[in-house]
């Protein structure tokens, strides 16, 4: 006869963070709402795009589909290589800001992630995790998929302007 696994959690803390109890339950308060707003930031641009028929494009269900997308950091180099060249060729300078303006929020978000995760994991093994490597953590875990909806999708003029129309009802 097997036996089965009957443990239950009822409560969730973060001990690695802080050892005093009231950090530790501000901390869990601070964690549940990041989360809470990156569910909700994806789930607004999941709806927009199905409710809007101006959205159903290739792009936005691909976006619909996926949520998040992080791509490797050679597509991304290769990318911004590309939009750096093409950016440089263009005559309008208003042109060069906008476009500098999107590419700059999205490579800081870029940034964020992988210079955290690199700092985090490409170093020499340590025995004990330092209090900075567990806020750095939290910036590749926790802040950079938060700012992806309102970076990659929230700042889309299609994306805002059906936004705009939804809530216009």
């Amino acid at each position: 006869m097997e036996e089965e696994n009957h443990t239950s959690v009822t409560e969730f803390v973060f001990l690695g963070l802080s050892q005093d109890p009231l950090t530790q339950v501000l901390l869990f308060f601070l964690f549940l709402i990041i989360y809470l707003l990156t569910v909700l930031g994806n789930l607004l641009i999941i709806v927009l795009i199905h409710i809007d028929s101006r959205l159903h494009t290739p792009m936005y269900f691909f976006a619909m589909g996926v949520g998040i997308l992080l791509a490797p950091v050679s597509l991304i180099l290769v990318s911004y290589w590309n939009i750096i060249s093409t950016v440089i060729r263009m005559q309008s300078g208003e042109g060069r800001l906008k476009v500098f303006s999107t590419c700059g929020s999205h490579l800081i978000v870029v940034v964020l992630f992988y210079g955290s995760a690199i700092f985090a994991y490409m170093r020499p093994n340590a025995k004990k995790m330092s209090e900075r490597d567990k806020v750095i953590s939290v910036f590749y875990s926790a802040v950079t998929p938060m700012l992806n909806p309102i970076i990659y999708s929230l700042r889309n003029k299609d994306v805002k302007g059906a936004l705009r129309r939804i809530t216009a009802r």
